[in-house]
């Protein structure tokens, strides 16, 4: 039996400690309310809930926005030019498994010519 703890010294120590650190943890660190991870009632939108009432009082305020249809025919919105770029849709665009190995046995042919 002493043969087999002289052997084992190192193991059975760094059990210990692994144990004596796990209590400390649990009864000193640990959070005595677990019941808030396990609650399944949440709050709706109320009046009691301020981020509710915050929400609810820019998205009022969003009904008060007006608009002036007069912006859309005065000449300086019509003199505004459209710069769009049309990208090309012929030709495929990248691999079909951008994901795949490249090398030969993906098709992948390398150029071993000298320059």
């Amino acid at each position: 039996m002493k043969d087999f703890l002289q052997k084992r010294k190192n193991i059975i120590i760094a059990i210990v400690i692994f144990l004596v650190s796990f209590l400390i943890y649990a009864f000193f660190f640990k959070s005595s309310d677990e019941s808030v991870v396990l609650k399944k009632d949440i709050p709706a939108l109320s009046q009691e809930n301020t981020k509710g009432k915050e929400l609810l009082a820019v998205l009022l305020s969003l009904n008060n926005i007006k608009l002036d249809e007069a912006i859309f025919s005065s000449k300086l919105f019509t003199s505004l030019q459209d710069f769009t770029v049309n990208l090309p849709s012929v030709g495929t665009a990248g691999r079909a498994n951008p994901f795949a190995p490249i090398g030969p046995e993906s098709g992948f042919v390398e150029n071993t010519q000298n320059r």
